[in-house]
C-alpha cells in the first residue's frame, strides 16, 4: 500500500514566520494559535509543495526579506506499517517564495506533484448550496495533474452529493461496483450518523435525486439539516469520493487504509461545541492511517488530541512566531478540561469577560488601598453580573470582610514588581 506522510517542515521568511521548523506526527496534528500566527499558512506550505507548475503560488514571502523558503522531509512510497511494507523512500525538497505583492504572481515546480493524489486540502468554503440533479455523470477520471490541481483550490465538495447517489443506484447490482466501491458507500452511509445518532441515511427520491435523511422531525432533504451539520458530512462524504476516485486506476483502495495527508482549515466550521469534540474522533474513525493537518480555534477540538497531536502557535516577547512548549502530554489532552486547555495551550490570560477582568482588579486595588467599603461597592457590582453558582461570589465575599486581604496585595506587587 503506497503512503506519504511528512516528516520536518521547516519555513523561513514566509508570511508571518522568520523561522520555524515542525517535526509532525505521524497522524494527527493540531495547529491552533491566535489569529495572525501562521496556522492557515502552515497548511498552504505544504500544500505549495505539491502544485504543478502551470499554477500559481498563493504564498508570499515576509514582509521585508530578500526571499522566503519552504522545505519539505517526506516518506514517499510503500507504507511500512502494511503487510510486506518496505522501507519507504526519503524525499527533500525546497522551494522559494520571491513575492509580496498581490499583483505579482510566481510558479514553482518541486518535482513532488507526482504525489499529489495523496494530498488533500480543505479550506473554509465547506458549506455546499442545494444542488439539483438532472442526470447523472460517470465516475470522474483523477490524474496526477487533475490531483495538483485541487491543490490550493481545495477539494470540490459539491460533487459528494452525486457520487453517493450514484452508488446507491448501483450498490445492488451486482457487478456494477468493486468491492472496494461498496465497501467505501457502506462507509459513506454511516457517515450522516456519526455526528448525531438521531440522523440516519433513509433513502433516495427517485423523483429529484435527493438524499432524503430520517431526522426527530421524519423525512428530510439533506440540505434542510443545519449549516454545521451540512459542512461537516459534505466534508467527509467528499474525503472517501476523492479516495475512491483517486485510486480507481490501480485498483482501489479503502477509505480507512488511505496514508496521504489531509489538510483542514477550521477543522470545528460551524459545528456546536458539542460536535466540535466529535469531529476529531470522527475522522479518526474513517481515515485512521491518514496524517490528518487541522488548524483550530476549539477546545473542544483539542480536548481529543493525543500525546505529541498538538502545534500551538504564539508570539515571544521579541514579536516573533514560535511554537509554544506545551505541559508533558504523555496521555494527550483527554484529561484536560476546556478551561485549561484555553489557557495553557492556547494562550488566553483569562476566562472572565472584560468587564468582570476590569472589576476584579478594582476590586482588589480597592482592598490594597484600605478602602473596604469601595471593596464592597465594586462586589455588589460583581455579584449582579456573575452567574449565583460561580464558585468566584464566595470568594468576593471572604476577601472583602478581610479574609486573604495580605495575600491579595502581596501577590499583586509581586506581579508588579
Amino acid at each position: 500500500m503506497q503512503g506519504l506522510k511528512i516528516k520536518e517542515l521547516e519555513v523561513e521568511e514566509i508570511g508571518c514566520f522568520k523561522h520555524l521548523l515542525i517535526e509532525p506526527a505521524p497522524g494527527v496534528n493540531l495547529i491552533c494559535g491566535g489569529n495572525g500566527t501562521g496556522k492557515s499558512t502552515l497548511l498552504k506550505c505544504i500544500a505549495s509543495g505539491f502544485i504543478n507548475s502551470a499554477q500559481y503560488l498563493t504564498l508570499k514571502k515576509r514582509q521585508g526579506s530578500r526571499q522566503g523558503l519552504v522545505r519539505l522531509k517526506c516518506d514517499a512510497g510503500r507504507d511500512t506499517a502494511a503487510p510486506g511494507g518496505a522501507q519507504p523512500e526519503a524525499v527533500e525538497v525546497k522551494y522559494q517564495v520571491n513575492n509580496f505583492s498581490p499583483v505579482e504572481r510566481e510558479q514553482i515546480s518541486t518535482g513532488l506533484a507526482r504525489w499529489a493524489r495523496y494530498v488533500m486540502q480543505l479550506g473554509v468554503n465547506r458549506l455546499p448550496s442545494y444542488i439539483q440533479i438532472d442526470s447523472l455523470k460517470k465516475d470522474s477520471e483523477v490524474s496526477d495533474y487533475d490531483a495538483a490541481q485541487e491543490m490550493l483550490a481545495g477539494l470540490d465538495l459539491q460533487g459528494g452529493k452525486e457520487w453517493f447517489i450514484r452508488r446507491f443506484l448501483f450498490a445492488d447490482k451486482e457487478g456494477s461496483l468493486s468491492s472496494t466501491q461498496l465497501h467505501n458507500f457502506a462507509l459513506a452511509r454511516e457517515v450522516f450518523g456519526l455526528l448525531d445518532e438521531h440522523i440516519s441515511f433513509e433513502r433516495v427520491a427517485g423523483d429529484s435525486y435527493d438524499i432524503i435523511l430520517k431526522t426527530q422531525d421524519g423525512s428530510v432533504y439533506l440540505e434542510y439539516l443545519s449549516d454545521g451539520y451540512k459542512a461537516a458530512v459534505f466534508m467527509l462524504l467528499g474525503l472517501i469520493m476523492t479516495i475512491d476516485y483517486r485510486f480507481k486506476e490501480q485498483g482501489g483502495i479503502k477509505a480507512e487504509d488511505f496514508a496521504g495527508i489531509i489538510l483542514i482549515d477550521e477543522l470545528e466550521l460551524h459545528l456546536h461545541p458539542k460536535w466540535q469534540g466529535k469531529i476529531l474522533g470522527v475522522l479518526r474513525r474513517l481515515l485512521p492511517q491518514a496524517q490528518i493537518f487541522a488548524t483550530t480555534h476549539s477546545a473542544g477540538v483539542l480536548q481529543g488530541a493525543g500525546p505529541g497531536e498538538v502545534i500551538s502557535l504564539t508570539r515571544s516577547e521579541d514579536g516573533l512566531i514560535e511554537v509554544r512548549r506545551l505541559p508533558q502530554d504523555s496521555h494527550g489532552f483527554w484529561g484536560w478540561s476546556q478551561e485549561e486547555i484555553l489557557t495553557e495551550i492556547m494562550g488566553l490570560d483569562s476566562l472572565n469577560s472584560p468587564v468582570v477582568d476590569v472589576l476584579l482588579q478594582r476590586f482588589e486595588q480597592e482592598l490594597c488601598a484600605g478602602d473596604r467599603a469601595g471593596a464592597l461597592k465594586v462586589r455588589d457590582e460583581l455579584q449582579e453580573l456573575l452567574n449565583p453558582g460561580n464558585p468566584l461570589s464566595q470568594v468576593l465575599e471572604i476577601e472583602a470582610v478581610g479574609a486573604g486581604h495580605s495575600e491579595i496585595c502581596s501577590l499583586r506587587e509581586q506581579k508588579s514588581g
